[in-house]
């Protein structure tokens, strides 16, 4: 499991407009699961929001983690990579993987609770289904000491 950083090329980015984030969320969504679909990855986990930066050249990036089995990270990189075009500005910062554990469980609870937000976060089917187990076991749990 890794968190992320990955900046958008720079055709893609100036698509982008603030008029409907959701619709954008999809489409970048649906560009990803295309180019990860074209390798072996399997349990593939997705969830990131878009975020916006003012600085020189970032303009539009996506923050979020990734999990998958059986596949190369270069691979999934090449994948990613290609699903928002090439980042001419600085290629080897493009994306940003880090193995972080300490927050994995976090973002699943987050993506739970944001999945009822208007726009701006996408999670897949197998986090959902993650999320939904996690905030099922704290909310019974609080229960039971409220109970107590």
């Amino acid at each position: 499991m890794f968190s992320f950083t990955l900046n958008f090329g720079r055709k893609l980015n100036s698509c982008i407009t603030t008029d409907n984030p959701p619709e954008w969320t999809d489409r970048i969504a649906k560009r990803i699961n295309y180019h990860i679909g074209n390798t072996t990855c399997k349990n593939f986990k997705l969830w990131f929001s878009i975020e916006h930066s003012e600085k020189e050249d970032i303009g539009y990036h996506l923050h979020g983690f990734i999990a998958w089995n059986d596949e190369e990270v270069e691979t999934v990189r090449k994948a990613l990579k290609a699903a928002v075009g090439e980042w001419k500005t600085n290629k080897q910062c493009q994306l940003n993987f880090k193995v972080n554990w300490r927050h994995i469980q976090t973002a699943i609870k987050q993506s739970y609770y944001a999945l009822k937000l208007p726009f701006g976060l996408y999670a897949n089917h197998l986090v959902k289904s993650e999320a939904r187990m996690y905030y099922e076991t704290i909310r019974n749990g609080s229960k039971a000491k409220l109970r107590s």
